[in-house]
């Protein structure tokens, strides 16, 4: 009986090890992701609409494409949209440390810069649907601060991707169990669907921005890690 209980304490711990090991990362360097993370935004916002409202080149209007009448105006999908500000909380919140958080934020500023790059030289914007903003408080307020501009690529398909994959890996590295990794997925799928079905973009610009986002990941990754004296491969191998 002693036995059983044992390793019934054991299964246990493993079971909830992740958590705990979410926590300590969470915990790790917390007033600076507390801070840092919204300075950031900030910043990034700030270059944003600059160059939304003073764009330095004539404004290129992208096509619909059948998927996007396919899919259609769903006012909803204003809550998967804006959600995606707390999605790209999620990865800095789970670095582990100083160099991890410096080398999601290195790969965060890239991916920023690319698109303000194509924003820079070639400013567009979403096509003119039909619709009366006006019937939806929460559109109109939304189109007339971003104006359905800098639509390609649609930086947030892009960094909803970055964010997806960066929150896959760290749910791997701390085990969590299967059904968090099935949630990102699906989050990450709701944001883009949201993308096109609240109309601040079209299909181009969507697609465009999955591969910008999966692009910043993958080159990101080429950084090179640090390793830590005195550990193995598996933990020197972390941010």
């Amino acid at each position: 009986m002693i036995r059983r209980r044992g390793t019934i304490k054991n299964e246990n711990a493993v079971r909830t090890g992740w958590l705990r090991e979410a926590r300590r990362r969470i915990t790790t360097r917390f007033w600076l992701k507390t801070f840092g993370i919204p300075g950031f935004i900030t910043l990034f916002l700030g270059a944003y609409f600059l160059l939304l409202y003073f764009p330095l080149f004539p404004v290129t209007v992208m096509p619909e494409t059948a998927l996007d009448r396919w899919i259609g105006f769903h006012p909803w999908a204003i809550v998967l949209y804006f959600s995606l500000w707390a999605y790209v909380s999620v990865p800095p919140a789970l670095c582990d440390g100083l160099h991890s958080l410096l080398r999601y934020m290195y790969g965060a500023i890239g991916l920023g810069l690319a698109g303000m790059l194509v924003f820079l030289f070639w400013p567009t914007a979403t096509p003119e649907f039909g619709i009366d903003w006006t019937r939806y408080p929460s559109f109109d307020f939304l189109k007339s601060v971003d104006l359905a501009r800098n639509a390609f690529p649609s930086l947030h398909a892009a960094f909803a991707v970055f964010s997806g994959l960066w929150i896959g890996r760290q749910l791997r590295e701390i085990q969590a169990p299967w059904m968090l990794g099935g949630v990102n997925v699906l989050w990450c799928l709701a944001i883009l669907y949201a993308t096109i079905a609240t109309r601040q973009h079209v299909t181009l610009d969507t697609c465009a921005g999955i591969l910008l986002g999966a692009v910043a990941f993958i080159l990101h990754r080429q950084l090179p890690a640090r390793r830590r004296p005195g550990l193995g491969r598996t933990q020197g191998a972390r941010g």
